[in-house]
Parts: structure tokens; sequence; C-alpha cells
């Protein structure tokens, strides 16, 4: 039969249609009888629960649904590419981003030419089963309904949702604040969310958040402040009746009647308070993006006693003051001396001056990971202390992050902390600038000497011109994985630039366990083609990412490069980064080049505008 006119649907299409229209008596039925490039063709016109319905029986018979997912995720995301590699990836997408688009009326595209077919209650209860992260915000409408009609969706959220975002004010003496807080409660101390994400710059609510959460134990002694809170309750919340499980499993969107019965009847749906207490479950792992002075405060005076605290993130309105990052170190050492241990990673922006980088390692003596960023601030910002002692002790960190904004630092201050570090495997430093003449070299020999575990360094914006014999020994001792060197000015010094860079080619070609290497922004241009040897497949060699973007390549000099590669004929394929290379100088030799590489190389190319003479100049430096 005919497919039919341009201006008529065809066939297959009214079919499509109608499988849609009448899904439920048709799926199990046309997932076991139609053959697989049919169902192939259907998936873009079935609804997301319907997808997700028909997804079991169509993986069953080998039919994959990320050709579905993926033509979902192109109506939402009209102007950004997609590129999902499985249909559980995929499908997190489109549940996730749809979850937030429904809830809150967000009004987006896709929601608006789907809405009148659109099941509320059931997709929402389809896809809270893969939402993970919740924020919270001010509708308390949406929040309402949650604890109302939609009572089931926040039960599988209750289930899924691990992370919790809190941007707004939330005073518990307001009744228009009920239903953000019995939502909060129901997550935290009911559900398996155990992180938090506090955005308000409120330390009252704060305050009420943190208020008995530090116990690793559930807290039955302190209960929720629920919908009859008042005032008085954010320094003490009043009790609240345990959660009873019925033991009854419900499917999302279904009606409410029966669900959580003991909940229903109890204080944390209801509104009188009984002399049992909800329990009060800990956090363990807290953010604050805009952490102030009063906000401090309050994390200052639950720290001490918070066992249960594992990760940090504290990124401060403005820069701390050396008091009030002192204090911070005060709290967590306080912490640390008590049972349950300390902190396992630490990420704190902004300091004012490198020297807390080590404080804080010495109040957090049992620290994995540490973040830092430092900002160069005008005064005398010296922090004094008591003296160190003259055998330090060591610490098992694992990951370090230090972002130093060109702040001038002493010689001996980061080589100092990273020698103390024996089982660093991770290393970023990005803006290392030092005082008077002091060698870069230094840091590269001590973490040669000090971290034979190292696999992971990136070095960004760290003038290491003069330092290549210290990257040859540190390739020499390490056994890196990753190694990074962005904006190093690597061929600044060097005499023989061509000979120098050979010798370095040459060393990470021969490195056993490299994968990853680097090299964005160091305006290496002509002498590209030395690079080529890194395609030779030595035997040692394991490289299979070279990043030579921003280097100032032009065509000509890729169009030799490619020549090289051409020459030694790789046997596997490298990704190759050449992004923001001037290649429209000579488009014709451009494209010879990458046509050149694109049998040994994946490529990622990205436009150049040489019109953009400022770009032009600063790549060229």
């Amino acid at each position: 039969m005919a497919e039919g006119s341009a201006s008529s649907p065809s066939l297959k299409l009214l079919c499509f249609r109608v499988v849609r229209e009448h899904f439920c008596a048709l799926a199990a039925h046309a997932a076991a009888v139609l053959p697989c490039d049919l169902l192939e063709e259907l998936q873009p016109h079935l609804t997301v629960c319907q997808l997700d319905q028909l997804q079991p029986a169509l993986n069953t018979r080998g039919v994959s649904t990320l050709s579905g997912w993926s033509h979902i995720l192109r109506h939402m995301r009209r102007s950004f590419s997609v590129k999902v590699d499985s249909e559980e990836n995929a499908k997190l997408l489109v549940m996730s981003g749809l979850f937030f688009s429904v809830l809150y009326d967000s009004g987006s595209r896709y929601i608006r030419s789907n809405i009148s077919s659109l099941d509320i209650p059931l997709f929402l209860g389809t896809a809270a089963r893969y939402t993970k992260h919740l924020a919270l915000r001010n509708k308390p409408e949406t929040l309402r309904r949650l604890t109302t009609e939609w009572r089931s969706v926040l039960h599988q959220l209750e289930r899924h949702v691990q992370s919790v975002t809190v941007s707004h004010r939330l005073d518990p003496s307001k009744p228009v604040n009920q239903p953000a807080v019995l939502v909060l409660h129901r997550l935290l101390d009911h559900g398996q969310a155990r992180e938090m994400v506090f955005e308000a710059r409120c330390p009252l609510t704060l305050a009420w958040i943190l208020h008995r959460r530090g116990s690793q134990a559930t807290d039955t002694t302190a209960g929720c402040s629920g919908p009859s809170s008042s005032s008085e309750e954010l320094q003490g919340p009043a009790s609240k009746r345990p959660r009873r499980d019925s033991g009854t499993e419900h499917e999302e969107g279904g009606s409410t009647d029966g669900v959580e019965e003991s909940d229903a009847q109890g204080d944390c749906w209801g509104d009188r308070v009984h002399s049992k207490a909800c329990p009060r479950r800990p956090i363990e792992v807290l953010e604050l993006t805009q952490c102030n002075t009063d906000c401090l405060k309050v994390l200052l005076s639950a720290l001490p006693s918070w066992s249960s605290l594992r990760r940090l993130n504290l990124h401060s309105v403005g820069i701390f003051t050396p008091s009030s990052a002192l204090d911070l170190a005060g709290a967590l050492q306080e912490r640390s001396r008590r049972p349950g241990g300390g902190l396992a990673e630490l990420n704190v922006c902004t300091l004012p001056c490198p020297s807390l980088l080590e404080r804080l390692l010495e109040a957090c003596p049992h620290l994995m990971g540490l973040s830092a960023e430092v900002h160069n601030v005008p005064g005398n910002w010296t922090v004094r202390g008591p003296p160190k002692p003259q055998n330090q002790c060591q610490f098992p960190l694992q990951r370090l992050r230090i972002s130093l904004n060109q702040q001038l630092v002493p010689g001996p201050l980061i080589p100092s902390l990273v020698r103390r570090c024996p089982q660093l495997h991770t290393l970023y430093v990005s803006g290392l600038r030092l005082q008077s003449e002091a060698s870069y070299g230094r840091l590269l020999t001590t973490l040669s000497e000090s971290c034979g575990s190292l696999i992971s360094l990136h070095l960004e914006d760290v003038n290491l011109s003069d330092s290549l014999e210290y990257i040859l020994l540190l390739l020499k001792r390490c056994r890196l994985i990753d190694l990074c060197l962005k904006d190093c000015r690597l061929l600044e010094k060097w005499t023989n630039k061509e000979e120098s860079l050979e010798r370095l080619t040459t060393a990470l070609s021969n490195h056993r366990s490299l994968r990853w290497l680097g090299l964005a922004h160091n305006r290496i241009a002509k002498h590209v083609p030395v690079l080529a040897q890194l395609f030779s497949g030595f035997p040692n060699s394991s490289l299979e990412r070279v990043d030579l973007s921003s280097n100032f390549i032009q065509p000509g000099e890729l169009l030799e490069f490619s020549r090289r590669v051409g020459a030694l004929r790789p046997n596997r394929r490298l990704t190759l980064d050449l992004r923001r290379n001037p290649g429209d100088r000579d488009p014709d030799s451009w494209r010879s080049a990458v046509s050149s590489l694109a049998p040994y190389c994946n490529l990622q190319l990205q436009g150049w505008s040489s019109t953009d003479t400022m770009v032009d100049h600063v790549s060229n430096m």
C-alpha cells in the first residue's frame, strides 16, 4: 500500500498513533509480535511513560530504546547537541529533566506540546524513580500537592532522592512554608537523602535544618517541625510520631487511599503533636553555596559534634577573613578529636592566604580530599600561629586541588605541603606564582621524590619554561595516567625548541601508564610536527587522548603533522583535540590535514575566527 500523500499521514503513522492512544490494550501484545525494525520506528511516537513501560519487553527481544529516549532529548534540548552512550543514561536525562519541568510547571517547549495528553500524577510517579536530586523551589501550591493528592509521588521521591537543595528562606512558623517543611522532613528523615545543598543566606533556616542532625545514629529524641510548627521550634522542633511502614508497595501515580496509613494518621501528615518523635536522620554531605558570616557561625557551632558529616563544601559570599578561616580550622580540629573520625572531603573557597592550606590539613588529619581557592587580597594576610613541631606528621590525603588566582606564595610552601602527603594520587594546581626567584621545578622534584603513588597531575598557568629536566624526571619516576600541562609556557625558554620537544615527546611515548596528555595553550604552533611521534605506537605506550587545543597550529603545520602521522601508520586510534586552532587561515590545507588524520584519530574540531584579533594575539603570545 502507498505510504500516503504529503498532505495526509501514512497508514503506518496512523497505526503508530492508534498504538499510542490505546497503549494499555496493545502494548504487551505489540511488543511480543511486531517485527524489531517496526518497534524501532514506533518508539518516537510513544509517550515517556509508555516508552518506560515498554522498555523491559523490548530489551528482552534485543531492541534498544536509545533511539526513543534520544528523540525526546532532542525535542527537550533543541539548542544543544545530545550525545548519550546508553539507553539508561538517556532515560535518566529525560526523566530528571522533565520531572522538574512538570512538577514546577516551567513551561518548557516539549511540555507545552505534550501537556494535553499527559497524565501528570502518573508521569511524576514514573519520573520520580529516576530523580536523584530534588530542588525545593518557592512554589507552595506545588509542594502542597506533593503532600496531599500527589503523596504517592512523594513516597517515590523518598525512596530515590539522595540530595536536596534548599534555595530560599524556610520559616516553619509561617503557614506558607509548611508544605516545603514537610517535604524536606520526609526526604531527610524518612527517605534516603543524606546530602544537603543550602543556597540561601538565612542562618535561621540553616540552624533549623541542622538541628540535632549530627549523630550517625538515628536521633529519636528530636522531632520535626510539622505543619503545626511555631517559631519556638527553631530551637527545639516539636516531637512527631515515628514512621511505621505498612509493608505495602504502591505504584507511582496511583491513588493515595490507604498509602502509608500510619503516616496519614500521624503528625507527619496531620496537624497534631504526639509524644513520640519522628527520626532525626543525619546529614553526611553539606554544601553552602553562599556562606556569609552568620551562616558560618551556625555551621561552626554544629561542627564539633557533627560526627556523621563526611564531606563539606563551603563557597563564601566574599573572602573568608583569617580569623574566620582559623575558627573553621578550630571547629574541624575539635570534631576530629571526637569519636567517629573527621571529614573525608573538604572544599573551601575563598581563602585569603595560602598558608591556611596546611592549617586546614592539620585540623583534619583524616582528610582524603582537599580543594581550596585562594584569592590575591591586598594587605598583609599572613596567618600567625604556634611554632610547628620539628617532626611534622604525614597526612593520608589522596586528592589535592589548589587554585591560587596568581597569588604570590613562598617557594617552599606548596612543596612542603605535598611532601607531607606521600599517598597523594591526584594533584591540581593553577595560577601558581612564586616569590622572588624560587624554582618551579622544586614542586616537580618533590612529587618525584615523595609521591610515588601520583597518577594524575594537572598544572595550569604554572611557568615551567625552565623545568624540562624536572618533567623528564617526573615521567621516569611516577606512573602517571593523566598529565595536563596547560598554559605552562613550555617552549618559552628552550634554546633549541625542536630538540627539547623531541626529548619530551620521546619520554611521553615511552611512558607505560600515560593515557591522557594535555598540552593546551602552550604556543606549540610550528613545532607540532615533532609531536607526531606520540602516534608511533611504541610497545610501551598506552596513550589514548592528546589535547593540542589553543596552540596556534596553522593549516600548513597541521598538514606536515598529518604526513608524519601517516608515515608512522599507527596501529590504534587516538583521540586528538585540535579545537581553537586557526584552521580558517587556509581552509583547503586544513581540510586536507584533517582528512589525512581521520583514519588514525578521533578528531575533536571547532571553528576558529581569525577576525577576532584579540584571541589571535593572545594565542600567539
